[in-house]
């Protein structure tokens, strides 16, 4: 991943299909959650969007392909 201004973007040019995003709050523990982002197309760069909250502090994102 690298970091742009504010926007975080993730290459999956080498890929295909489709992904969603799940977020993880690694502070407080709990459920994943959906961002700004909920799912991208692979063949790209992408952007991954904005955390679900409090998104100046740490958060963990999980990236799965679409069954």
């Amino acid at each position: 991943m690298r970091q742009a201004d504010d926007d975080v973007a993730l290459d999956l040019s080498g890929a295909a299909g489709e992904f969603d995003l799940h977020w993880f709050n690694p502070r407080t523990g709990g459920d994943l959650q959906f961002g700004s982002v909920v799912t991208v197309e692979a063949g790209t760069t992408v952007s991954i969007g904005a955390a679900p909250a409090d998104s100046q502090s740490d958060w963990v994102v999980l990236v799965r392909t679409v069954h």
